[in-house]
C-alpha cells in the first residue's frame, strides 16, 4: 500500500488508512477497529478562507448593495446612523390602497424627514410638501369641474396633477441622491437604479430603507449567499453493529517464485564444408580370355 491506502476489511476496496469507515460498505477503518487515533492526511483539514481585518461574520450579506465579501462596516459608524423607516414597501403599497393614497403622501413625509438627518440639505421634504398642496388643489378643481363651474377648473386640474408628480418625482431622486452620497460614510456603499426610482418611487425607496434598517440592527442585509460560510464539521461516524461486523477478507497467499534465471541459447551446428571429388571416368571391363570361358548349363551345373 502506498499513500496511506489500505483494504478495507468489509468489502477489500481500497481506502485510505485515516478513514473512520469504509465509503463503499460503511465497515470501521482500520483505525476505528483497533481504537487508535488515524493520523491525519497532508493538508488536513483544508484551510478556510479568512476574512479581512474589522468583517464580523454574518450569515449573509446584501448583494444589490454590497460586494460579496467585502468588510462590514465599523460597528462605530453604523451606530451613529439613525433608524431608518423599515415598514415593508408590500404594507406601504397595501395601506395606501386602503386609504386611498393618503397613506402614500405621509410616509413620504417620513422618508423625506428621515433623509434629512443624514443630509441636512436635502430638499425632499420641500418637494413632498408642494407635490401634496398640488395634489390637494388638483382634488379641489376636479370637484369643482363636477359640480358645473367654469371650464377653468379642468384646465387646472390637469396643471396641479403634472405639477403633483414633478414634485413627488422630484423629490425622490433627491432622496436617491442623498443615499448614494451620504451612507458610503457610514460604512453602507449603495445602488440606487434611477428608473426603478422613477416608475415606482416610495415604494423603491422603501426596499432600500428596509434593507438599510436591517443592515444597521444585524450588519448584514438579509440577501445572497454568505461570503465566508462557517466550516462544516465532519460527521461522526455511524457505529458499526457487533453483530453484523465482516469478517475479514481472507487474502489470498500465493506461492514464491523462483528467481528468474536466463536461459542460455542453444548453440546452431556449423556445416563443415567437404572438398568437391570429380568423378572418375568408368573403365571398360578387360577382355576375357578365350580359354578361361566358364560355360553353365540350365540347371546351373557347370560345363567343362
Amino acid at each position: 500500500m502506498t499513500n496511506g491506502m489500505v483494504f478495507c476489511r468489509g468489502c477489500g476496496k481500497e481506502i485510505h488508512s485515516s478513514a473512520p469507515a469504509c465509503p463503499h460498505c460503511g465497515a470501521p477503518g482500520m483505525h476505528a477497529a483497533a481504537g487508535t487515533a488515524p493520523p491525519s492526511p497532508p493538508n488536513w483539514p483544508p484551510a478556510q478562507p479568512q476574512p479581512p481585518a474589522g468583517y464580523a461574520l454574518y450569515p449573509q450579506q446584501n448583494a444589490w448593495q454590497q460586494a460579496a465579501g467585502a468588510a462590514q462596516a465599523n460597528p462605530e459608524l453604523r451606530a451613529r446612523l439613525p433608524m431608518p423607516p423599515r415598514l415593508h414597501w408590500g404594507l406601504v403599497l397595501l395601506f395606501a390602497c386602503l386609504t386611498f393614497g393618503i397613506f402614500a403622501v405621509v410616509w413620504w413625509f417620513i422618508q423625506s424627514a428621515w433623509v434629512k438627518k443624514i443630509d441636512p440639505q436635502n430638499q425632499a421634504t420641500m418637494y413632498v410638501a408642494a407635490g401634496a398642496a398640488s395634489m390637494v388643489l388638483s382634488i379641489f378643481s376636479s370637484i369643482a369641474a363636477a359640480s358645473g363651474a367654469s371650464g377653468l377648473f379642468s384646465m387646472f386640474q390637469s396643471v396641479f396633477v403634472i405639477a403633483e408628480w414633478a414634485c413627488f418625482i422630484a423629490g425622490f431622486f433627491a432622496i436617491g441622491k442623498s443615499l448614494r452620497e451620504r451612507l458610503p460614510q457610514y460604512g453602507y456603499p449603495i445602488e440606487i437604479n434611477n428608473v426603478m426610482l422613477f416608475f415606482f418611487t416610495g415604494l423603491y425607496v422603501q426596499s432600500k430603507l428596509t434593507a438599510l434598517a436591517l443592515w444597521k440592527e444585524t450588519g448584514f442585509a438579509g440577501y445572497g449567499p454568505a461570503a465566508y460560510p462557517p466550516p462544516v464539521a465532519a460527521a461522526p461516524p455511524m457505529p458499526w453493529p457487533a453483530a453484523q461486523v465482516p469478517a475479514p477478507a481472507q487474502q489470498t497467499h500465493y506461492p514464491a517464485q523462483p528467481a528468474y534465471a536466463p536461459v542460455p541459447p542453444v548453440p546452431v551446428a556449423v556445416p563443415v564444408p567437404q572438398p568437391v571429388v570429380a568423378p572418375e571416368a568408368p573403365q571398360a571391363p578387360a577382355p576375357a580370355a578365350a580359354g578361361n570361358v566358364v560355360r553353365y548349363d540350365a540347371q546351373g551345373n557347370r560345363i567343362p
